[in-house]
């Protein structure tokens, strides 16, 4: 009954959401959310810092975003990592903006697949890593990332991270 009430919530929250009524929105994300659930966390949060509304205070906001992430849902767990990244919101190291991608990535989160591909080619946040930021490429390319198509393309072009292969390389590029 209670998780029928909670996906009922969410359900609702998400059509009024659609229609533009996001206080109705809120208030049903918010019962969802004081049930401990996740995505309904992650939804008042993005919410908040989005300024769709004004409440919850915005500290409160990331906290709920961390709550949801810690419980692991992958859209906050990468969230959490953009804002360390961004640092205007939070304060944090690269290092730990890229450990809340690779928890997101390993979920199969096609933005933070391509994230941590970019983070090991150049580096950022985590040592540089050919096969690793090659790994991260193929993997968001295969869920559909056109970016990282090119880029996966790129590294079968010049023996980066894979072997080369210039037949793969043109499948990437789309030739």
């Amino acid at each position: 009954p209670r998780a029928a009430r909670v996906r009922r919530w969410n359900a609702d929250a998400f059509s009024a959401y659609e229609r533009d009524d996001v206080s109705r929105a809120l208030r049903l994300y918010r019962n969802a959310a004081a049930a401990g659930d996740a995505s309904a966390r992650y939804n008042v949060a993005v919410m908040r810092i989005r300024d769709e509304t004004s409440w919850p205070a915005m500290g409160a906001a990331i906290r709920l975003l961390e709550c949801s992430a810690g419980a692991g849902f992958a859209p906050a767990q990468y969230m959490l990592g953009s804002l360390i990244d961004d640092g205007r919101l939070l304060r944090g190291t690269p290092q730990a903006a890229t450990g809340w991608f690779e928890k997101a990535a390993a979920q199969g989160h096609p933005d933070a697949m391509l994230e941590l591909g970019v983070r090991y080619d150049l580096g950022r946040g985590a040592a540089q890593d050919d096969v690793r930021a090659a790994h991260w490429y193929e993997r968001s390319a295969d869920a559909g990332d056109v970016g990282a198509q090119y880029l996966i393309a790129s590294m079968y072009e010049h023996g980066r991270g894979v072997p080369l292969d210039l037949d793969a390389a043109l499948r990437g590029y789309g030739a």
